[in-house]
């Protein structure tokens, strides 16, 4: 019997590919300094000013137009680039309250009560974007009439963030404190659920943080009440914060 075997001689071709171009993928396009005009063109946001008086957590003795409750205070700034105007912001540490001026200039003299302590900043503007930028936030004393011994400036929240909401326990409460005469003796912290609070967490401590307080689901409020070597006081604003 004759065997007839057909053998099929199968080829195999190994086509190999090569790619072009470059393996990397492409790195995201980074956001433009300003915003874009009609034409593709690039427009810079306003730059941050630099300030310069009145001086940081410094007594103002250069007022003009004295009276016995009032002065006018020159406050100055660097000129920042791609600025148009300015605006002062002025907040009354005794009360709170703010003010705010514009300016085209890199200074301006305001009508300001002696012997109160003060906060204030700049922000800058442009025409050509919606984009502001605000300066550091300096604090100053303005002379009052006779003044010996000033009252120290109201203590600042550095953490838990005013305002935000956390998912913790236990929280540290941290602030900053400052005086003009550099003689703070101790603070007041005032903390619960209540606002105001009423229970005194810590009673004329000389540190600036109240540690490992156990908290839970709940808005809660907190102030410090900041004494010198000569009595004064000033209380700080009223912060909060939520526990989810």
């Amino acid at each position: 019997m004759k065997q007839i075997v057909s053998i099929y001689l199968v080829l195999s071709l190994l086509i190999v590919g090569c790619s072009s171009g470059d393996d990397n993928p492409p790195m995201p396009s980074q956001e433009p300094v300003g915003e874009v005009d009609e034409e593709g063109t690039t427009i810079n946001n306003p730059e941050s000013v630099t300030l310069v008086f009145p001086f940081q957590a410094s007594e103002c003795e250069e007022g003009t137009d004295i009276t016995e409750n009032e002065s006018t205070v020159t406050f100055e700034w660097q000129k920042a680039d791609y600025t148009d105007s300015y605006e002062l912001v002025i907040k009354n540490l005794n009360t709170y309250v703010q003010e705010r001026f514009t300016a085209t200039q890199e200074n301006m003299a305001v009508r300001l009560k002696r012997g109160v302590p003060y906060e204030w900043y700049i922000i800058s503007k442009s025409n050509s974007v919606n984009f502001t930028e605000n300066s550091e936030v300096w604090r100053f004393y303005n002379q009052g009439s006779g003044t010996q011994n000033h009252v120290p400036f109201p203590a600042e929240v550095v953490s838990p963030e005013n305002n935000g909401e956390h998912n913790f326990h236990i929280v540290d409460l941290v602030w900053s404190g400052s005086d003009v005469d550099n003689d703070i003796m101790g603070y007041d912290i005032y903390f619960g659920i209540q606002n105001p609070p009423v229970h005194k967490l810590a009673d004329n401590t000389p540190n600036r943080s109240v540690t490992n307080i156990q908290v839970s689901v709940a808005t809660y409020y907190w102030y410090i009440v900041t004494r010198d070597s000569a009595g004064n006081e000033s209380e700080s604003q009223i912060y909060s914060f939520i526990v989810r």
